[in-house]
């Protein structure tokens, strides 16, 4: 299975080799993607898959999916239950280290982007993962005390 936290480009393009398998995606993001995309990429990159739309939804076990809105409208992230603690997958709910610490986000979120994807971090921090996968980051960031 495939799962796309969000529909950016650089988070899909790779659906095509997947063909027919299950895309586990939210609703809000195959909507965004048909404003943001032309048809044909549409067709190529989500519609050649088994599309599975999510938002809380347990995939396997120990593993489920839950809303994460604010990078896009519906970006959601991946928590994994392992030997070690709890694992989440962000995408790009905080692209990096220092956005998902300090808050910091880019200058081209809007006030109301902001708000959400500051919504959605502290639902990600509040559910005590011991590690954090992002979108753009080169590892994992495990995460000390004081920011759980």
């Amino acid at each position: 299975a495939v799962v796309n936290t969000h529909c950016h480009d650089d988070h899909t393009g790779a659906n095509h080799l997947f063909r027919g398998k299950k895309l586990y995606v939210h609703e809000k993001e195959l909507d965004f993607a048909r404003t943001i995309y032309w048809k044909e990429y549409v067709s190529a990159f989500f519609e050649t898959l088994d599309i599975q739309r999510t938002s809380n939804t347990e995939i396997a076990k120990d593993v489920r999916t839950v809303e994460t809105p604010g990078h896009t409208p519906g970006s959601i992230s991946v928590l994994v239950g392992t030997r070690e603690g709890l694992v989440a997958i962000i995408g790009d709910t905080a692209m990096t280290e220092h956005e998902m610490k300090q808050r910091e986000l880019s200058r081209w979120y809007t006030p109301e982007a902001k708000t959400s994807v500051n919504k959605s971090l502290d639902l990600i921090l509040s559910l005590h993962p011991g590690a954090v996968i992002l979108g753009h980051s080169r590892g994992i960031i495990k995460l000390i005390p004081s920011l759980k």
